[in-house]
């Protein structure tokens, strides 16, 4: 039975996928835009990015199912390939996807040994492998987490299994690649079939799983019908043997079965019962191989793998890979594979969580469900993305969320180069950022200037009364009459009768932010309202006082589009990582004028157009210009892939990070200029290194921002509104971090700004054409400070500023400034730089600096070398840190060793690598030389490149087969 729209709002408010108060504000929205019965209300919360369509499936149904598991959100069922029956999720910390197999069996014993399973695989890690990460204990639920692959059957992407020898011999490759590494980690798969591998949608790459819930495929564990009668099909002949248990050639035998049946077509024997098919593995040949039409050193090599007699067959699986590399040649597929940017997060917190689950029998009060109940799925559906808008994965009885435990951080060191930059967030930098975005690139910037237009706005001081709502405490609570004296370089102006801590109330109440037409896949947006912002008195001297540069960014992008700013309501603009590559820059532009899309192109001249199911494609070098159908006053500029992919969007909304539509979800389309981004994407995409900006390296603004920024927040969104005063607002949505840390760390750093920026100015040496703005420079940002309030709106932390409009472009005309000037030579106060290291020797004496409050080992040894790269970036000699994970195996020690609490500062590279391989040592030791520190690190030839000596991390016993010459730190006393 049909559920009504209420009943749908209902439900969804006691869901837990979104807080109740949201809940509301989106059911007024949805009633503003004329209602409708429940699947409208479930097809509105898919666009606006609220809910899946997974989820919606559930809501309609009015069954009361959970969707939030600890701190895991449900997202999807899954339906194809080896994971089928899964649950796609969402860690909530992390935002971080991965797969939930819930246990059919509530036992305790079957948990215990789901656990131990677990603990042994989660040391696999390869390219080809679905990860298997850890089991998770709710009490009432228990569920093993995986990798988030999405993975399609053979049977669901071709009608036969059979595949020409090419396709095997790579398929096979791949299989064995992760069966290696399974070997690798010192355990066996003991699970290998053909409904175990799947084919991952996006890259064709094969994976194989291995369902930790599973115990391993013996005969005597199957039953006599269906897919576990198939399983016999991939059982070696010995493992009928009584207590016979998988090895690595059993293995290997169901890696030869499996390839078998990808060349054949069909599995290698037939029986209609267990111990007809293990007689048959046993007894029979592989007649059918003989007539497949594969090459005959593959049918070959299928047969040694699948040899009756476990000593004939190959010995290891490396033997299996020598002989496919051979039938491959040149087109050994690759090894590498895109990791999420949100895994190192999520192993972080498995590793603070790794703690074994207390196993008991449930008791009669507290029974162990199986999995959450589903919907059946008549189609199984591609996976959607969950976009949450609010953060805790549990509330209440009356709906409020539950706050989670913190997890404490580290915040960032203060960076002393250059103080000022640490309010170019505010002032200029995210402003630039529009130019070099409506550009598509910083690489080039015109040299000349644009046509001086002189401002004469007289200066009206900002004046506020106090009257209306602009700028008023929005309490209404702790004013009187008394007023508040502002610093003379504000003009004594007095802006708010307010209590000095509630944040101010904003200028504005539109929608929020809306991404049509916006490409999938940016991480970074900005808003700018040109039209509305250049009817503000401070619209002129703001422009001037970005510079010629960004004005003169702004003058080519006008020409490009064929409007003036004066002419546009909007430009949305969205940034796309490009590798190494500028980001991509695509732009929505609305326009004040109602106008046809022929009255459009009137302004691009004769340009070249062809038809889209989206609407008419131009290109207006070096754009691609997109006129939407069924619009007016509506286009696109974008890097072509950008506009095809708009094509077959169709211009929704794209899916975004939940902590960026968070974000998205409590901003303000009426406001003059906002700017959305992950903070990653400022420091590894738009400001990396090999980017030129007008204003030299993009390290003097990295660092600052990073700096500013902090490492804790997860999603950040910056937003200014010139009226009667100039409002600016910056919120944050956490990571890892508490919200309440995060906002006092955030607080703290701006109020170190001032005194810095006051040093800073002295050591420019400004020029005198600006030297008196410069010198007053701290005081005005002093000023600005003290104008801060912080709070927390929407349980997001929030910060906010009032500053008489007058001010602004002086704020932004001296960031600005001192952006494009470099600080005197002889009288700038830095810390001395120690020379660059000419040789290995020299870089260990290297003094640095590290603090790991916890991290898996491979991550720890990665962020040294990348601080070393950074710090260094002008060595003349090969520098790496390279694990050697097969010694490191030998010897019982793993990759993924954890390591806490290690902080060293300003001590040399080598006191650095000893500290961490005694903390990394499975065994607490006396020291370095102890014999028991199995742990060490080495100069070495690289595994990749024997011409080159790199740093190695192996293990004492392997340093003394492969003969290197250990440190003195680590040799013993004869």
């Amino acid at each position: 039975m049909a559920i009504s729209s209420q009943q749908f709002w209902q439900t969804l408010a006691s869901s837990g996928l979104i807080a109740v108060t949201f809940c509301d504000h989106l059911k007024s929205q949805f009633e503003a835009s004329g209602g409708g019965e429940a699947k409208a209300v479930a097809s509105f919360l898919i666009n606006q990015g609220v809910i899946t369509k997974y989820q919606s499936r559930i809501l309609l149904s009015g069954q009361a199912v959970p969707f939030n598991y600890g701190d895991y959100q449900l997202l999807d069922q899954v339906t194809t390939g080896p994971l089928s029956g899964c649950l796609r999720a969402v860690h909530l910390p992390t935002a971080h996807e991965v797969i939930l197999g819930f246990l059919a069996d509530g036992t305790a014993q079957t948990w215990q040994n789901t656990h131990n399973r677990v603990a042994r695989f989660r040391a696999v890690s390869s390219p080809f492998f679905v990860r298997v990460y850890a089991t998770e204990d709710l009490g009432q639920y228990r569920f093993v987490t995986f990798e988030n692959a999405q993975l399609l059957g053979f049977k669901e992407i071709s009608e036969t299994t059979q595949f020409p020898t090419e396709d095997v011999a790579r398929l096979g490759w791949q299989l064995a690649m992760a069966v290696q590494s399974v070997h690798e980690a010192g355990v066996t798969h003991g699970c290998i079939s053909i409904d175990s591998i799947g084919i991952d949608e996006k890259s064709g790459h094969l994976s194989l799983f291995r369902d930790a819930r599973q115990e391993d495929l013996l005969p005597s564990h199957l039953e006599e019908s269906g897919a576990e009668l198939r399983k016999a099909d991939y059982l070696a002949p010995e493992l009928a043997a009584a207590g016979a248990q998988p090895t690595v050639q059993t293995d290997i035998y169901a890696i030869g079965c499996c390839l078998y049946e990808l060349a054949c077509g069909q599995a290698p024997f037939s029986g209609s019962t267990i111990s007809e098919k293990m007689q048959l593995h046993a007894t029979q040949p592989l007649t059918a191989l003989a007539n497949a039409a594969v090459s005959e050193p593959l049918k070959q090599l299928i047969t040694y793998m699948m040899a009756k007699n476990p000593s004939t067959r190959f010995q290891s699986v490396a033997d299996v890979l020598g002989k496919l590399k051979l039938l491959l040649g040149d087109q050994v597929p690759t090894t590498s594979r895109e990791v999420p940017s949100t895994e190192q997060a999520y192993q972080s917190v498995l590793a603070a969580n790794a703690t074994a689950p207390a196993v008991a029998t449930p008791t009669a009060s507290t029974s162990v469900s199986t999995a959450p109940a589903s919907v059946p799925v008549a189609q199984p559906s591609a996976p959607q993305v969950s976009i949450v808008t609010d953060e805790p994965a549990e509330v209440d009885e009356q709906g409020n969320p539950i706050p989670k435990r913190p997890v404490s951080y580290t915040p960032k060191p203060p960076l002393l180069k250059n103080p000022f930059l640490y309010v170019g967030i505010g002032f200029v930098a995210i402003l630039i950022f529009v130019g070099l975005s409506l550009m598509g690139g910083g690489n080039e910037v015109a040299n000349k200037d644009p046509d001086n237009q002189t401002s004469s706005s007289e200066n009206t001081n900002g004046k506020n009364d106090g009257e209306g709502t602009k700028g008023e405490n929005p309490t209404g609570e702790g004013t009187d009459s008394e007023t508040t004296s502002q610093d003379e370089v504000l003009g004594n102006q007095i802006l708010i009768a307010d209590d000095g801590t509630t944040p101010w109330a904003s200028p504005t109440t539109g929608e929020p932010l809306s991404l049509e037409w916006c490409p999938p896949g940016a991480q970074l947006f900005i808003s700018f309202r040109p039209a509305s912002f250049s009817e503000n008195e401070i619209a002129d001297p703001t422009f001037q006082s970005l510079g010629p540069a960004f004005n003169s960014l702004m003058d080519q992008f006008q020409a490009t589009a064929g409007f003036k700013l004066g002419e546009i309501d909007q430009l949305l603009v969205s940034m796309l990582s490009n590798d190494d590559a500028f980001p991509r820059t695509c732009v929505v532009i609305r326009l004040v004028e109602d106008l046809r899309a022929d009255d459009i192109v009137e302004k691009w001249g004769d340009v070249a157009v062809e038809e889209s199911d989206a609407g008419n494609i131009y290109s207006v070098d070096p754009w691609t210009m997109l006129i939407p159908k069924d619009t007016k006053s509506l286009f696109v500029m974008g890097d072509r892939e950008d506009i095809d992919e708009l094509v077959i969007t169709g211009g929704n909304a794209p899916p975004v990070l939940r902590s960026m539509n968070m974000l998205r979800s409590v901003s303000d389309r009426d406001r003059h200029f906002t700017l959305l981004c992950v903070p990653g994407f400022l420091s590894t995409d738009l400001l990396q290194d090999s980017h030129q900006f007008y204003f030299g390296d993009p390290k003097r603004l990295r660092q600052p921002l990073e700096w500013l920024i902090g490492d804790g927040a997860e999603a950040i969104s910056f937003s200014l509104h010139a009226d009667d005063v100039m409002y600016m607002e910056s919120r944050f949505v956490a990571g890892l971090t508490d919200q309440g840390d995060l906002l006092k760390d955030f607080v703290e750093r701006l109020n170190e700004i001032p005194d810095s920026i006051e040093q800073f100015m002295i050591a420019l040496n400004p020029p005198p054409y600006w030297a008196r703005l410069a010198y007053r420079y701290h005081t005005m940002i002093r000023a600005l400070v003290d104008q801060m309030r912080s709070g927390k709106e929407n349980k997001l932390p929030v910060i906010n500023f009032a500053v008489p409009l007058h001010a602004t472009p002086n704020l932004i005309a001296g960031a600005e400034l001192a952006i494009a000037s470099e600080p005197g030579a002889a009288i700038t106060v830095v810390t001395p730089t120690a020379m660059t290291p000419t040789n290995m020797d020299e870089l260990l004496a290297y003094k640095s600096s590290v603090d790991i409050p916890q991290q898996d080992l491979e991550f720890a040894v990665k962020d040294i070398e990348d601080d070393i790269k950074e710090s260094l970036p002008d060595l003349d000699f090969p520098f790496a840190i390279k694990i050697i994970g097969n010694d490191l195996r030998t010897d019982g020690i793993t990759r993924n060793q954890a390591i806490r609490d290690y902080k060293a500062t300003d001590v040399s590279l080598k006191e650095i690598l000893t500290g961490l391989v005694l903390k990394a040592n499975p065994d607490a030791t006396e020291g370095p030389a102890d014999p028991a520190q199995k742990l060490i690190w080495v100069i070495g030839p690289d595994p990749d490149d024997d011409s080159r000596q790199i740093i190695l991390l192996t293990t004492r016993k392997a340093a003394e087969t492969k003969e290197y010459e250990l440190p003195s730190v680590f040799k013993t006393e004869e």
